[in-house]
């Protein structure tokens, strides 16, 4: 559906983190998105804190705990990153009715639609993903200027982007994948287990010293969730035949 696309649900998470910096979910989907020099180990030691701190993400982006771990450059990425959203969300603030030609602007500033057309293969994919963009920017102006706020316009976007109900029968079900097969696919509820020592970050990964590569892994995993993300782990697994404690 059109709220599915890739291109909509990354405008409408700009959209949400204006509304709401703590919808983390949202925050998470464009933290490098147009690639800003935010890269996976970044994200994932953002996620370590947040859970060791039990800080929100935005939070975190800003707490100098977090970006003294952080080299130079990615620091100063994140600051950008949050000066940014923080300068857009007052001008949505003090001018709601004029939030089409707002987004508008952030869009041009991130140079969101040149990265988008870099990833399209042929100039109707190009035309086609365009539009969609240009179709949320026209939505959010008409809506604001007939005075919805900004969080109602994102309820009703939400709502429009439910399933009809006759497509629920045919389409119920559970994908079961793997982290590597993940990559370049979304859904709207995600659900990562085994994130505990020895299974992710894989044993062998942490005694050869490539955790790098797990949290990239995990990052992926992360990113696949449009609306809702579930993370668990085991206190307890069996071990030839016997519980052992993880």
């Amino acid at each position: 559906s059109f709220f599915d696309r890739r291109e909509v649900c990354d405008v409408l998470a700009y959209l949400q983190v204006l509304a709401n910096p703590r919808a983390d979910v949202a925050l998470l989907r464009i933290l490098n998105t147009p690639p800003r020099g935010i890269g996976a180990n970044t994200a994932m030691l953002l996620l370590e804190h947040c859970r060791e701190k039990g800080e929100a993400t935005w939070n975190a982006m800003q707490d100098g705990e977090f970006l003294s771990q952080l080299s130079g450059k990615g620091a100063a990425a994140i600051r950008g990153f949050v000066a940014l959203l923080e300068q857009f969300r007052e001008r949505i603030a003090s001018s709601p009715r004029a939030a089409g030609e707002i987004l508008h602007d952030l869009l041009s500033e991130i140079d969101y639609l040149p990265w988008l057309m870099r990833s399209c293969r042929s100039e109707e994919e190009r035309e086609q993903r365009r539009e969609a963009v240009g179709e949320v920017v026209v939505a959010l102006a008409d809506a604001m200027k007939r005075g919805t706020s900004l969080q109602q316009f994102l309820d009703d976007a939400a709502l429009n982007s439910e399933p009809e109900e006759e497509d629920l029968d045919s389409k119920t079900g559970v994908t079961l994948i793997t982290l590597h097969a993940a990559k370049g696919l979304e859904f709207p509820v995600v659900f990562l287990v085994g994130l505990e020592e020895g299974v992710l970050p894989h044993r062998r990964s942490v005694e050869e010293g490539s955790r790098d590569e797990e949290r990239r892994l995990l990052y992926v995993g992360i990113t696949r969730a449009q609306q809702r993300l579930c993370l668990s782990y085991c206190g307890m697994r069996k071990k030839y035949g016997e519980l052992v404690r993880c």
